[in-house]
Formats: C-alpha cells, sequence, structure tokens
C-alpha cells in the first residue's frame, strides 16, 4: 500500500499539513515504516501511530508500548495540531534564527498579540484619567475578585446571581458617586485592546511566502523579519501552521548538572541517558524534598505529593495535570482512592472504560474527547472542536453544547437527563484547564529526571540551580536555603574566585556576579584579581562597600572594621588606580581606622543579607538563645499553624478602607520564608521595620499556595535575647 492510498482512505486529512508531514518523512527515510506501521498490529483507537513517528524521529524517548499510553482521536481531525516544542531558554533565539534559514525569512514570521483591558485595569485606567486618588481607586480595583483563569468581568461582578459578584464593588457602584462613575466608563474600556504585543514563543510556518495568505508588518523588535498582524488562532485558521518554542530554564539546569556531573565524577549523563524511574526520584518527592524539582516545587504540590506517596509515573503526570484552577479541587478525592481510602464510582458505567487509569476522574483532554464520543455520540472531530471552545471559554458555546451532549446521551445511550448534566458539568471543569496526556507524559519525566539528578548528586544539582538562576534574588535566596536544608553549605564570594557559582570541595562558593550592584564585567576583573590587587580596579565607593558587606575581603579583616574604614579604602583605591597610570605600585597597605562601637554580629548580618540577599555566614537568628530558636517551628515544616521565630524583611505598610494601618512583611528563618499579614488590631501594638526579629504565630491561607500567612499572634524579640 501506498502512501497516497492511505491519504485517499483518509479524506480528512488537511492537504496542506499531510504534504508537509510527508515532505518531513521523506527527509527522515520513515515512509516505508509509517506503510507497514498503517497494516500493522499497533494501528488501533490509541495514537500508537503518531507516537511510533515520534519516537523514531527522536522527538520522545518514550515508546508507544510503554505502560503510559498516550490516547487521542486519530481519525477525523481537521484541525492543525497544537505544536508546543521545549528547548533550554538560553538557546531559544538560536532555534528561531534555525527556523528561518531553514525555512526562509518571507516563509516564517513571529505572532502580534492584542493585549485587552480587564476589570481592574480598566478602574484603575479610568480613576487615573479621571484624576481620582491612586488610593481611592486602588481600594475599588482591589473589591474586584481576582481569580486567575476565570472570566470575572464587571458586569458579573454586581450581578447577585453570578459566582463571581462581589459585595463590596458592588457597593463602590451602586452607593458611592465616584464608584458609580469609574464603573460607567470603565464597563466600556473593558475587553478593549489596549497594546500590541510580540508572542514570546509563537513562530508562524507557510508552504507559500506568508504575506500570499496574512498581513505582515516588519518589527526591529522582533528575532525575525516579521511580524503577523493576525493572532494565531486567526492565523490557523486559513491554514498557516503555528508552532511554539518555549524557553524552558529547567532543561538548561540539566544540562549544566551534567556538565558538573562529567566534570567531578567522569560519569557521562544526558536527558536521554538519565535513569529517571529510579526508586530515589520518587523516595525525594515523597519525603518533600522538591525546592528545584521541575513542577512540583510549589508548597501546596509538595503537601500533596507528601500525602500521595507516588510510586508510578503516570501519578506524577496526573498530580502534574490535577494541580490546575478547577481540576485542584479532586486532589483529594484522587489520592484518598489511590490508597483505597475511597470506592471508585462512575456516572454512568461507560465511564469505567474511560477513566479507570486516573480512578474514576477525567484529567486529560483525550478522556473529555472519548466522553464526548462514547456518551454523546459525537464524531471525533466535532468532539475536539467542542473541548476546544470550552478551554476558550466561549460561554454560548459551552451552554448550546450542553444540550446537544445532554440529548445526545439520552439518544445514543439512554442516560437520563440530570446524569448528562452532571457528567457536562465535569467535562467544563476539565476541558477548562485539561493537558493533553502527551504533555502530562513529558512534563512528569522532567519532573522524575530532575527528581533523580537532586536525589542523587545534590551538590551538583544545587549548584546548577543557582548557576541558572542565581540573578533571580527570590530563586537564589530559595535555593541557597534549599541547599542548607540539604547539608550543603554555601560560602561567601571571594575575590579571586569564580563569577558564577562553582563548586569548591563539598560546598558551593558563591558567585561574584551574583553580589548586589556588581556585574558582569567588574565580577570578570574579580575572578582574575586577590583581595589586594583589586585596589588596583577603578571601583567606586559603594561597589567595596558591597564586597565588604559580602565577605570578600575578610582575610583583611573584620566587616565592621573594613566598612567604618570604607572611605580610606576608597581613597587607597583611587591613590593605586593614580599610581598605577604611570607604572607606579604602592608598597603599603592602607591603615584602617578603628570603630567606636563594639562588634556586633547582628549588624554584621545584616550587612550580608544587604550585600546577597541571603546569609552565608552569620544569621540574624544565631543572636538569640539556642534553646528558644529550637522551641519553634521551622518556615519547612508545613504546619498550618506554625509558631516561628523570624527576621522581617522587605516591609511593606498597607490601609483598609477605614484608613487603619497595616503591615505584610517577608520572614526568613534559617531554612526559607513566609509573607506574613499583620491585621489592623495587631499592628497598633508593633511598629515593624527590616531586620526586626519576631515570634510569631501564623495560620496560613490554606489556598494551596502555602505562602501567605496571617498573624494570630505577634511579638517582638530583643536581641540576645
Amino acid at each position: 500500500m501506498q502512501i497516497e492510498e492511505i491519504c485517499r482512505r483518509h479524506p480528512e486529512y488537511n492537504d496542506l499539513i499531510f504534504k508537509y508531514e510527508l515532505r518531513e518523512l521523506e527527509k527522515a527515510k520513515l515512509i516505508t515504516k509509517v506503510i507497514d506501521l498503517h497494516n500493522s498490529k499497533y494501528t488501533s483507537d490509541k495514537n500508537d501511530g503518531n507516537c511510533w513517528i515520534a519516537y523514531w524521529l527522536e522527538l520522545t524517548t518514550r515508546r508507544p508500548t510503554d505502560e503510559f499510553s498516550l490516547v487521542t482521536n486519530k481519525s477525523a481531525r481537521v484541525s492543525i495540531p497544537d505544536c508546543d516544542l521545549d528547548f533550554e531558554d538560553d538557546k531559544r533565539e538560536q532555534i528561531m534564527e534555525y527556523i528561518t534559514q531553514t525555512y526562509g525569512v518571507d516563509y516564517t514570521c513571529q505572532v502580534v498579540t492584542f493585549n485587552h483591558m480587564k476589570a481592574r485595569a480598566s478602574v484603575r485606567d479610568v480613576g487615573r484619567a479621571l484624576g481620582i486618588p491612586l488610593h481611592t481607586v486602588d481600594l475599588i480595583a482591589k473589591s474586584i475578585k481576582n481569580t486567575p483563569g476565570k472570566p470575572i468581568n464587571l458586569t458579573n461582578s454586581i450581578d447577585k446571581t453570578s459566582e463571581y459578584y462581589s459585595e463590596d464593588f458592588d457597593k463602590y457602584v451602586t452607593k458611592d458617586e465616584v464608584g458609580r462613575d469609574i464603573y460607567k466608563y470603565a464597563v466600556q474600556l473593558e475587553n478593549k485592546t489596549r497594546q500590541t504585543g510580540i508572542h514570546a514563543a509563537a513562530m508562524l510556518i507557510g508552504d507559500v511566502p506568508l504575506v500570499e495568505r496574512i498581513p505582515l508588518m516588519a518589527s526591529k523588535s522582533a528575532k525575525t523579519r516579521y511580524v503577523s498582524q493576525l493572532d494565531y488562532p486567526t492565523a490557523e485558521s486559513i491554514g498557516t501552521l503555528k508552532v511554539d518554542l518555549l524557553g524552558l530554564i529547567t532543561l538548561r539546569i540539566i544540562r549544566e548538572t551534567t556538565k558538573l556531573i562529567k566534570e567531578r565524577h567522569g560519569i557521562d549523563l544526558n536527558i536521554n541517558t538519565i535513569p529517571y524511574e529510579d526508586p530515589s526520584s520518587y523516595k525525594i518527592i515523597q519525603e518533600g524534598n522538591t525546592i528545584g524539582i521541575f513542577q512540583v516545587e510549589n508548597s501546596g504540590m509538595t503537601r500533596y505529593l507528601v500525602q500521595m506517596r507516588p510510586t508510578h509515573f503516570g501519578h506524577i503526570a496526573d498530580m502534574i495535570s490535577l494541580y490546575r484552577p478547577g481540576p485542584i479541587s479532586y486532589i483529594p478525592t484522587y489520592i484518598a482512592r489511590m490508597k483505597g481510602m475511597e470506592n471508585v464510582t462512575y456516572k454512568h458505567k461507560l465511564l469505567e472504560e474511560i477513566t479507570s487509569d486516573t480512578y474514576g476522574i477525567m484529567i486529560y483532554q483525550e478522556q473529555v474527547n472519548q466522553v464526548l464520543m462514547s456518551l454523546g455520540g459525537y464524531h471525533a472531530g466535532d468532539a475536539d472542536k467542542v473541548r476546544k471552545s470550552i478551554s476558550k471559554k466561549n460561554v454560548g458555546d459551552i451552554e448550546k453544547n450542553r444540550k446537544i451532549f445532554v440529548e445526545g446521551c439520552g439518544r445514543t445511550n439512554g442516560i437520563d437527563a440530570a446524569t448528562a448534566n452532571q457528567i457536562y458539568d465535569d467535562i467544563n471543569e476539565f476541558a477548562l484547564y485539561g493537558f493533553n496526556r502527551a504533555h502530562a507524559a513529558s512534563y512528569a519525566r522532567l519532573c522524575l529526571i530532575t527528581a533523580y539528578l537532586k536525589a542523587n548528586y545534590p551538590l551538583e544539582y544545587a549548584c546548577a540551580c543557582l548557576i541558572c538562576e542565581g540573578n533571580d534574588n527570590a530563586k537564589r535566596v530559595k535555593y541557597i536555603q534549599d541547599a542548607t536544608r540539604n547539608n550543603i553549605e554555601v560560602l561567601p564570594p571571594q575575590i579571586g574566585g569564580t563569577i558564577d557559582f562553582s563548586i569548591q570541595g563539598k560546598s558551593i562558593l558563591y558567585g561574584l556576579k551574583a553580589i548586589d550592584g556588581i556585574g558582569d564585567s567588574i565580577a570578570k576583573q574579580l575572578a582574575e584579581s586577590s583581595p589586594v590587587l583589586v585596589f588596583e580596579m577603578k571601583l567606586k565607593k559603594n561597589q567595596l562597600e558591597r564586597l565588604v558587606q559580602a565577605g570578600c575581603f575578610d582575610v583583611l579583616g573584620n566587616r565592621q572594621q573594613l566598612l567604618y574604614g570604607i572611605s580610606e579604602l576608597a581613597n587607597y583605591a583611587k591613590t593605586v588606580y593614580k599610581w598605577k597610570k604611570i607604572g607606579q605600585r604602592l608598597m603599603f597597605e592602607p591603615i584602617m581606622p578603628q570603630p567606636k562601637e563594639k562588634l556586633d554580629t547582628y549588624k554584621t548580618a545584616m550587612m550580608e543579607y544587604e550585600a546577597l540577599g541571603a546569609w552565608l555566614v552569620f544569621h540574624p537568628l544565631s543572636v538569640i538563645d539556642q534553646r528558644k530558636r529550637d522551641s519553634v517551628s521551622k518556615t519547612s515544616d508545613g504546619e498550618l499553624s506554625p509558631n516561628l521565630l523570624l527576621v522581617v524583611t522587605k516591609v511593606e505598610t498597607m490601609t483598609t478602607r477605614k484608613g487603619m494601618k497595616m503591615y505584610k512583611f517577608v520572614g526568613v528563618d534559617e531554612y526559607g520564608a513566609i509573607e506574613v499579614i499583620v491585621g489592623a488590631k495587631l499592628s497598633k501594638t508593633v511598629d515593624l521595620k527590616d531586620g526586626d526579629i519576631v515570634h510569631v504565630s501564623v495560620n496560613i491561607d490554606d489556598d494551596d499556595s502555602g505562602h501567605v500567612g496571617f498573624a494570630s499572634n505577634l511579638t517582638m524579640v530583643k536581641k540576645n535575647e
């Protein structure tokens, strides 16, 4: 049988797509295999054919006969597949350039985006235009509910029958003149296009010059010569192939880890050879040691995984797919059924065949399509269209399809309307945010790969995370704290050390370029210098201060002493630089004045934090009696009502609607950080500032983020107490 005959038997194939695929298969010398596959035992209702092609092309390492098979509907699909390709984040531009060169500048372009006015943004823009005080506008805007992914707008925010109704916003609109004026204009602006941008990942590829099919515009900010003037759904609808080139930092972390493993241990690993389905991968996840592990380091996810104790690839894929708005509410049910604590039930017997491997819960897009076909009598292509209309939150289509589904269930399988409506509610819940199974499998694989590396090469993996994420202060601090929890010491930066984070013995050396105020250029010079020769560089006073605070000059004396005499250091540096220009070198070192005040460990600790955003050698809590420190919870414990001893950082003063003062701050101990909100009543009793040490009881907002806590009690702690 020839490939043309296959095409003839499947007239639903889009001719453009098919020709493109045919060319690529011919290039890869896979035509014979495809023909054989078409008549082989692998061709079934499962997407084995496509999976085999992906496997042969080395796009995936999972064989279609693996236990976690990928199910979809290969027949009657009329839309172009959604192509998502993940690359190392520092290689994405290189990939875009490659695609442009391969297919031609006239056949490729990036994609325009249209940024629309949302409810809160409309309110804020109108308030700004009307000259209303920012504080007032902010209160009105924040009274609108803000749940990502939910279709919240100004109209349903004042509709008492809507689940998005906001009593506070309604009061502003109905009883406040300012609020009424803002609403009148904001509702007209809502959903209007505010500005255009360039899609970060999407590219269009055409079989003809794109200008023959879609309008284009030149852009200096684009990575390609042209940018489409149509958004990608519109461009796709007229036959243009869209691919998403996603930059994934996790892939770079894996690359850097394997590089360090090769350098230190002589073991040559890569993403395709890492034995990720290893007991150690599951064990570290079960223990909740998940910081840095792809897709599962969120504290809410971690708590669920500790409860679940996954032992199977499918468990990880399912959890990644469930931990999204909507399906997240089903996680406790999934875990209970998985552990045999709850019976698996089905709203109809036909659902058992479709969802038995996910404990009766609809998780994947493929399952949604199968339910629509098996129960509602939809053809495969129509089922996929319904799923897509739900994912795009097209309310009109959703309700129209509900009626068709309910009628189809009754006509095809004799299912009563009440049951059919319940099943459609589940479809709506999962189709709105569901992953396809291939996506989940890919992410689960990366999750287990990173878990394996962290479990077996903790030092190398921690260093790689810091190398790749070191420019982000919050993430840098998080990884340093995690290294500490895993008994890995992070040493302060050194003059003559390394520009980036590096491994020194069994410790990690802090990278010079990660010091606040020290860029790549200066860091390179510092790495090639020494604590004495560094004065030959033309350093500014504030740069010297940062180096002192970071501990770079610890070999020359106490940080407080050096900082006290920073002017002398700066003058010395200027003199050295001046003499260097005439080819001379000073033969003496600066005489540092002695500070009058007593040396203070706490002050030294705060210096370190100011320079590094973290504590490496000194920690403010070291000035607190050890017994008191041992008597409280740690931020890493994951308790719902922790009793914490925290250093206050990033204090923000807020005001209630009644004008009362509140505090929000980030509290840090030796193991992690938590954002704490202090209510108006409690705020009256304290005057918080950065560097304070507090004893606080916190009730964590149980929204599965685990990051925000509300103080139920707070007292100031004296230093050296």
